[in-house]
């Protein structure tokens, strides 16, 4: 069986902090993750990611790929937004409780490897 894909995309505020939707439901609610799902079939890593990134946020953006992070059985492609939004924008969807544009977020408060890889790098490059 082939690996699953799926993508994150990361998105800023003017202050440069990413969003992080905290998830519902699962066995990861009440933890952090950047907006994102699974790829479907008849769609492009980008598709995916801007409907993933408008059903979850309300947000139309456009972005660029940055990098994938492959797991077990999953590869995740990340992607940054180009522009920067305003917090007051976002609009949940239902598989989210609450959100936040922060870089002070502990590792472990996120749900997935792949997340915590890529919110590193990102604290990384503001040093």
């Amino acid at each position: 069986m082939g690996l699953n894909e799926s993508v994150r995309v990361v998105i800023h505020d003017y202050q440069q902090q990413p969003l992080l939707l905290q998830r519902a439901d699962g066995r990861r609610q009440g933890y952090y993750c950047f907006p994102g799902g699974k790829v479907e079939a008849d769609e492009t890593l980008l598709e995916a990611a801007s409907r993933e990134v408008l059903e979850e946020t309300g947000l139309a953006v456009t972005m660029e790929k940055i990098g994938s992070y492959k797991n077990k059985d999953r590869i995740n492609h990340y992607y940054k937004a180009d522009e920067t939004v305003h917090p007051a924008t976002v609009e949940l969807d239902d598989e989210h409780t609450s959100y936040r544009f922060s870089n002070n977020v502990p590792s472990s408060y996120l749900a997935f490897p792949s997340d915590r890889a890529c919110y590193a790098a990102i604290k990384s490059k503001k040093k």
